[in-house]
C-alpha cells in the first residue's frame, strides 16, 4: 500500500518519529501539517511489510531524557532499525506476553491488528513528516472539504430529527369527541346531532303557545270546577237517597216485625183458648147427634140426615119429627117432640155461651191490636214523608245531572281546542331543531358514539358547542339539549344521562 503523502504520525497518536534519512541535530521543524490525510490505514505503519520507513513506537510511559528523539544517522532501508528509548522493544517477545499468545505464538493477522490497537492507540499529534508545499496545500484542501462535508451532515441530521419529532408530533395530535347515550331500555336512534342553541326560538314558542291557549286553559278550568260541583251535588243528593230508601227500607221492616208480632200474639190466643173452644163445640155436637141417632133406634124409626145435614142440630130434629109421623102405637109422638125440642134449646144455650168465649178471644186480639196498632200506624205514617222526601230530591237531581252532562260536553270541546292547539305547536317545536342541525354524528345501537379529527375540520374550531338527542320512550319523544366545549387536540368525552331528557309537550309548559 503506497502512504505517499500521508503523515508518518497518525492523528491522536502520542508519539513523534524523525523522517529517514534526516541527521538527529535534536531540532524539530517548525512547519504545520494536517492532522490527517488520504484514508486511514488499518495497522500502524510500523506494522506494514511494504513500508520499511516507519520505525516501530517507543514505549508508553518512557520519553527521552532530553525530550527529543534519538535515532542514528542516514540508516541504510535494508539496516535501518527502529529506536526506542529505553533501549529494547515493547514488542520484544521476552516481555509482555499474554497466555493467550502463548497458546498462540503465531496469531493470525486481524488477531494481531486488535492487540496492536489495543496496546498502541493511534497518535494524537502530527507527525513532523516533511511535505512539499503542493502535497501541504492539497491535504490542506482535502481536510477543509471533509470538515464542511460532516457539518453539513450533521446540520442536516439535526434537522431532520426535529422535523421528524415535530411531523410525528402533529400527525399524531388530533381533536377527537366520544360519548354514550346512558339509557337502557329503548331503541337507540341511528345519529344525534350537533345543533346551534335553539332554546331562545323553543322559549318564543312556549311563549306564544301559552298566549293562545291560556282562555282555552282557563275555560277547561272553569269547566272542571263546574263538574266537580255538580259531581258534589248529585253525589249528595244520591247519598240522601240512599239514605231515605235506607230509611223507608227500615220502616217497612219495622212493620213487618209488628205485624208478625200481633199475629204471634193472636195465633197464640186463637191455637190455645180458640182451639179449646173448638174442641168442646165438636165434642158438644158429636155428643148430640149420637143422642139423636141412639132415640131413633130405641123406637124403631128411620132417621135419615143427609150430608149437607150432618153437622146441623135444627136437621136433625126436623127428621126426627118427619120420622114420628107414623109412629107405632107404642110410640107417643106428643112426647118425642118434645124431647127434641129440649134437646134443641139445650144446644143453642151451649152455642150461645160457646160464642161468647170466642167474643171474649176476639176482645183479647183487638186489644193486642190496638197495642200494636199505634206503632204500625207512626211507621207508615214515616214511611209516607220518606216517600215525599224521595220524590223531591229526585226532582232536585234530574236538573243537576242534566247540567253535569251539559258541562261535561262543554269540557270535552275545550280539551279538543286545546289538544289541537297543542298539537299545531308540538309540530312547530318539532321543526325548530331540524333547522338548527350544524353536524349529524352516527351512533351505535349500544349508544356509543365518536366524532374524530375535528381539528381538520375548518367549521368546528375550539369553544361551546351543542348536543341534541332526541329517543322514543313510553309512546313519546324526549330531548335532551345541553353544551359541551371542544378543546383543540384533545379528547372530549360525553356521556348523557337519563335525567336530562324531558319530554317535549313539557317544553311548552
Amino acid at each position: 500500500m503506497d502512504f505517499e503523502g500521508i503523515s508518518q504520525n497518525p492523528p491522536g497518536y502520542p508519539f513523534r518519529f524523525p523522517s529517514q534519512g534526516n541527521p538527529i541535530d535534536g531540532s524539530i521543524p517548525k512547519r504545520s501539517f494536517p492532522k490527517k490525510i488520504g484514508p486511514r490505514n488499518t495497522l500502524p505503519p510500523h506494522l506494514l511489510a511494504q513500508n520499511k520507513k516507519h520505525p516501530p513506537p517507543r514505549k508508553l510511559g518512557s520519553p527521552p531524557k532530553d525530550g527529543l528523539f534519538k535515532e542514528p544517522l542516514a540508516p541504510s532501508p535494508s539496516t535501518a532499525k527502529p529506536y526506542f528509548p529505553n533501549g529494547h522493544s515493547p514488542l520484544s517477545p521476552k516481555e509482555h506476553i499474554s497466555p493467550r499468545e502463548k497458546a498462540n505464538p503465531n496469531p493470525s493477522p486481524l488477531i494481531l491488528e486488535r492487540t496492536t490497537r489495543k496496546n498502541h492507540p493511534p497518535p494524537k499529534n502530527t507527525s513532523s513528516v516533511s511535505l512539499t508545499p503542493k502535497e501541504a496545500k492539497k491535504a490542506s484542501g482535502f481536510s477543509s472539504r471533509r470538515k464542511w462535508v460532516g457539518l453539513l451532515l450533521r446540520l442536516f441530521l439535526y434537522v431532520g430529527t426535529l422535523a421528524a419529532g415535530f411531523g410525528g408530533y402533529y400527525s399524531f395530535r388530533e381533536t377527537r369527541i366520544s360519548g354514550w347515550i346512558a339509557v337502557k331500555g329503548i331503541s337507540m336512534p341511528k345519529e344525534i346531532y350537533l345543533v346551534h342553541d335553539f332554546s331562545g326560538d323553543v322559549k318564543a314558542l312556549r311563549e306564544n303557545y301559552l298566549n293562545e291557549i291560556g282562555p282555552c286553559l282557563e275555560e277547561i278550568q272553569n269547566k272542571r270546577e263546574n263538574l266537580k260541583k255538580a259531581r258534589t251535588d248529585i253525589t249528595a243528593l244520591n247519598e240522601r237517597l240512599r239514605l231515605l230508601k235506607q230509611q223507608e227500607h227500615v220502616a217497612e221492616t219495622e212493620i213487618q216485625i209488628v205485624a208478625k208480632e200481633y199475629q204471634e200474639k193472636a195465633d197464640h190466643i186463637w191455637k190455645n183458648e180458640g182451639a179449646l173452644l173448638d174442641q168442646e163445640y165438636d165434642k158438644k155436637l158429636e155428643e148430640l147427634k149420637e143422642r139423636f141417632q141412639q132415640k131413633a133406634q130405641q123406637l124403631g124409626i128411620d132417621l135419615n140426615i143427609s150430608s149437607a145435614e150432618a153437622n146441623s142440630p135444627e136437621a136433625w130434629v126436623n127428621a126426627y119429627n118427619l120420622a114420628l109421623y107414623n109412629p107405632p102405637p107404642e110410640i107417643d109422638p106428643v112426647k118425642e117432640r118434645q124431647w127434641a125440642e129440649e134437646e134443641l134449646k139445650k144446644w143453642h144455650s151451649f152455642e150461645t155461651e160457646n160464642e161468647k168465649k170466642r167474643t171474649e178471644l176476639k176482645l183479647k186480639t183487638k186489644e193486642i191490636q190496638s197495642e200494636l196498632g199505634p206503632k204500625v200506624q207512626a211507621l207508615r205514617e214515616q214511611i209516607l214523608r220518606i216517600q215525599s222526601r224521595i220524590q223531591d230530591s229526585q226532582l232536585e237531581i234530574a236538573p243537576l245531572e242534566q247540567e253535569y252532562a251539559n258541562n261535561e260536553r262543554e269540557l270535552a270541546q275545550a280539551e279538543e281546542t286545546e289538544r289541537k292547539i297543542k298539537e299545531r305547536f308540538l309540530n312547530d317545536l318539532e321543526k325548530i331543531p331540524q333547522n338548527s342541525i350544524r353536524e349529524k354524528i352516527p351512533l351505535g345501537p349500544d349508544g356509543h358514539f365518536e366524532w374524530r379529527r375535528l381539528d381538520q375540520n375548518p367549521k368546528f374550531t375550539p369553544g361551546q358547542y351543542f348536543l341534541w338527542v332526541a329517543i322514543k320512550k313510553e309512546g313519546k319523544e324526549w330531548w335532551s339539549l345541553f353544551p359541551f366545549p371542544i378543546h383543540a387536540y384533545a379528547l372530549t368525552e360525553i356521556v348523557v344521562l337519563p335525567e336530562s331528557f324531558v319530554p317535549i309537550d313539557a317544553l311548552l309548559n
